[in-house]
């Protein structure tokens, strides 16, 4: 997907999608994972300010919840979640309260996920999706 990650370390096992049986398999967990968000229209609470750090695609860092990733740059959260049963992602601005991506794909380890929102409702953004990769590369 574009910019490499910086070298990357295996995480904590998410036993909801890495394992015998699960979506990933057996390889090993990344501690980093990278998330683009691409597709997207500005919604009536659109800041500027924001654009740049949306259009990058943005490293994300494995929290103490071995299934869930997170990185906030300014005012911008960005998050998700391996679910059992679903994959959660959102973009939220923390300070406007402005959401520009809620995301729920009813697939544990999904790599693609739509966003939810619409034009209406005062979101930051509407429409398109993330996409979610990783650096294999030293994870071996």
């Amino acid at each position: 997907m574009g910019t490499p990650l910086p070298p990357n370390k295996p995480g904590v096992v998410c036993s909801n999608v890495f394992g015998v049986g699960k979506p990933f398999g057996t390889q090993v967990q990344p501690r980093y994972v990278q998330m683009l968000f691409s597709g997207y229209s500005p919604g009536s609470n659109w800041n500027q300010s924001n654009e740049s750090a949306l259009m990058m695609e943005q490293t994300l860092i494995q929290l103490t919840n071995p299934c869930q990733y997170e990185l906030i740059i300014g005012n911008l959260q960005f998050f998700f979640w391996w679910l059992a049963g679903s994959t959660l992602a959102s973009i939220l601005d923390t300070a406007a309260g402005a959401w520009y991506f809620q995301g729920d794909e009813s697939y544990p380890g999904a790599l693609i996920i739509n966003n939810e929102l619409s034009p209406v409702g005062g979101n930051g953004a509407y429409g398109g999706y993330v996409q979610l990769d990783w650096d294999r590369k030293g994870l071996e």
